[in-house]
């Protein structure tokens, strides 16, 4: 529907508009343009159209436009709106849902937890009454250990009055043990004093059964003696005719009662001599049978020097251990005849006097402060038995052309490597690398004959590869 615009004239100058008609909602509205209706007095008279409405019917138009893309923007929002607040609604009701849940749960819950303090107040009667029977026994217990704890004084009186009398007796039994002691020990002597003059009558026994020439006033009569083993008496109140024993190869002096053996100065043909466990320091005596001398053992004695068998060449066997010997220089001349050689406890600190050995099966250098054991390299086809127990080594290096190798003792030494010992794992029989630093034995795995190897105190986990047989020391 079109719509119109008509003017009325008045008196005046100025003009009214008036609007008749559909919305304007665009140029088209009016026909393509605007109709105006001008009353009032015209130049030719009646009704004029004009076009100059169009400018204002365009501006019109783009406020109504802009209007209405304001509500529709608005429209749009609020619809947005509309939807967060149904999807607002819809998680309350889910939130409610959960909450309704919940309380349902505690609910649950709540009921549980009634039912199991209802359970708990009937145990804790249940309790509260054998509290109260166990209190009645305790009442009754007590009364009894009061009665007790009288008639217990009345034995420790009786106890007190025993005490006395087995002191007294003790004091009896100790005086007793003395004068036993003193009898034990007069004994001791007449036995040591009996066995001397068992030696001096089979001495004159054989002497007149086999009457030698008489020279030099009867000295003869112990020249075919060989052999003395005498324990716990000084050697000297064997002299004479002891002293005089050119013949004798083998002495076995033993116990603290044996002080010195100056009664062998004179024999010359000493083969074996054992001072173990005497209190013997000096054996300068023992000079003149150093050449023939082949096993000395001076074991826990009070030696401190083997000065006196620097000139001994045909010495095999060597036992100074537990003395304070320092130097072993005096063996030089013996390391090729040498066998054996323990000097356990020792303050030696080398033995490169053995650099010439070549022959040595036993060595034992536990507890000393030796660290090179190179000097060992010319007998190692030869050794069995190596003890380095507690001592200043830390590498085995050398015992890698070692073939023979049956016993060897690494314990409490800071040797980490034992691959050295693959050449002689097949002879192996015992093994001790307790508390050392070694952490596989790997190199075992040929070591046939091993019959124990202590591990203990090391980090060496994998013993998968010796002999079932094998006693493994943890």
């Amino acid at each position: 529907m079109a719509g119109v615009l008509r003017r009325e004239s008045s008196s005046g100058s100025d003009t009214e508009w008036e609007y008749l008609g559909a919305h304007p909602t665009s140029t088209a509205a009016f026909g393509g343009a605007a109709e105006v209706e001008t009353h009032g007095p015209t130049s030719g008279g009646g009704v004029h159209t004009e076009t100059d409405a169009d400018a204002r019917v365009h501006e019109g138009t783009a406020v109504y436009e802009e209007r209405l893309r304001v509500l529709q923007a608005t429209n749009e929002g609020l619809e947005a709106t509309i939807r967060d607040m149904e999807a607002t609604i819809r998680d309350m009701e889910a939130a409610q849902q959960l909450r309704e849940a919940k309380v349902t749960s505690l609910s649950t819950t709540v009921e549980a937890m009634t039912r199991e303090t209802q359970q708990r107040e009937e145990e804790a009667s249940l309790m509260k009454a054998t509290i109260d029977r166990m209190t009645e026994d305790a009442n009754m217990m007590r009364a009894t250990i009061q009665s007790a704890t009288e008639e217990g004084k009345q034995r420790e009186q009786e106890a007190s009055l025993m005490r006395a009398t087995i002191d007294a007796a003790t004091e009896e039994a100790v005086s007793l043990r003395m004068t036993a002691m003193e009898l034990g020990e007069q004994c001791a002597e007449k036995d040591v004093r009996i066995t001397e003059l068992i030696v001096v009558v089979n001495i004159l026994k054989d002497s007149i059964e086999n009457p030698p020439p008489a020279d030099n006033e009867g000295v003869s009569l112990t020249k075919k003696l060989e052999s003395v083993n005498i324990n716990g008496t000084d050697f000297l109140t064997l002299t004479p005719p002891v002293a005089s024993l050119h013949a004798l190869k083998k002495v076995v002096l033993k116990g603290p009662g044996i002080t010195t053996i100056e009664a062998l100065k004179d024999a010359t043909q000493l083969e074996e001599v054992d001072l173990s466990d005497t209190k013997v320091t000096d054996i300068t005596p023992l000079t003149a049978s150093a050449r023939t001398l082949r096993k000395l053992d001076l074991t826990d004695s009070g030696v401190t020097s083997i000065e006196a068998i620097a000139g001994a060449t045909q010495l095999e066997e060597v036992y100074p251990h537990g003395t304070k010997v320092k130097d072993i220089t005096p063996l030089k001349a013996s390391a090729r005849t040498l066998k054996k050689l323990y000097l356990k406890g020792c303050d030696v600190t080398s033995i490169a006097v053995l650099a010439g050995a070549t022959q040595l099966e036993e060595v034992g250098l536990g507890g000393t402060k030796v660290k090179d054991i190179t000097p060992l390299t010319t007998s190692l086809r030869t050794l069995k038995k190596l003890w380095l127990w507690k001592s200043g080594v830390i590498s085995i290096a050398v015992l890698a052309g070692a073939t023979q190798l049956e016993e060897i003792d690494l314990g409490n030494t800071k040797v980490k490597d034992i691959t050295p010992l693959k050449a002689s794992a097949s002879t192996l029989k015992k093994l001790d690398l307790q508390n050392t630093g070694v952490t596989s034995i790997a190199v075992l795995a040929g070591a046939t004959q091993l019959e124990v190897v202590d591990l203990s105190s090391t980090e060496v986990t994998d013993t998968s590869m010796l002999p079932r047989s094998t006693k493994v020391v943890r």
